[in-house]
């Protein structure tokens, strides 16, 4: 994983011109630690009929979380993660 980054960066500096080189697809491999509280806390909401819309929120924002930390985010992302944010606070 590091080394494609890195490939990518040189290859982006040079502006994608060495011949038989190309730049690597992105790919993220999330993790879950299934024993953190919050993530059995969204197993849990996730099992409640009534509560699987919010558990699919907090998913989404885990996931956002971990992408913000991997590569950031583009414009949109943002916007999302942003919208998201003040939801979950707002319906906490």
């Amino acid at each position: 994983a590091e080394e494609k980054r890195r490939l990518g960066e040189i290859l982006k500096q040079y502006g994608n011109t060495i011949p038989g080189l190309s730049v690597p697809e992105d790919e993220i491999t999330l993790s879950v630690n299934m024993t953190c509280p919050l993530i059995a806390r969204i197993a849990a909401l996730s099992a409640e009929e009534k509560s699987r819309e919010k558990a699919k929120k907090l998913a989404r924002q885990v996931y956002m979380i971990a992408v913000i930390g991997q590569r950031g985010f583009t414009r949109e992302e943002l916007q999302e993660f942003i919208d998201s944010s003040i939801d979950l606070l707002y319906n906490a």
